[in-house]
């Protein structure tokens, strides 16, 4: 195994074809996850930031689906998703997992679909 020290690397595309480390300033140099897609959308389902993703459709009240512009290799990932209500307790209910897209609906605490003024996603 060859080390290289260098103090800055300013490319466009790094591939690594294992796995890939980072020592960000916390003192250890550690395997790094990145995330592969994430999203924020409004309560019309409308995109206001996003990388990997192509569109959401909106299946109902509340119920929408996160469409990847790629394609996964399986459709075993994990999927963090936060939202906003306002006031109150509410929850993002994962129903589907696929290699371009998983479907999720936000949730009252009780239970009851609702359109959310903000929905965080993102995929590991």
């Amino acid at each position: 195994m060859s080390t290289l020290n260098v103090g800055t690397i300013s490319a466009t595309d790094i591939t690594v074809a294992n796995d890939f480390n980072l020592d960000a300033g916390y003192g250890s140099n550690e395997k790094i996850f990145g995330v592969r897609v994430w999203c924020k959308i409004d309560n019309t389902h409308t995109i206001t930031g996003s990388g990997g993703i192509s569109s959401v459709t909106d299946n109902g009240t509340g119920d929408q689906t996160y469409n990847f512009s790629i394609t996964l290799p399986d459709a075993n990932y994990s999927v963090v998703c936060g939202t906003s209500l306002g006031s109150g307790t509410a929850h993002v209910q994962l129903v589907t997992f696929g290699t371009t897209s998983f479907r999720a609906v936000t949730r009252y605490y009780t239970f009851a679909a609702f359109d959310s003024k903000v929905t965080m996603m993102l995929v590991r």
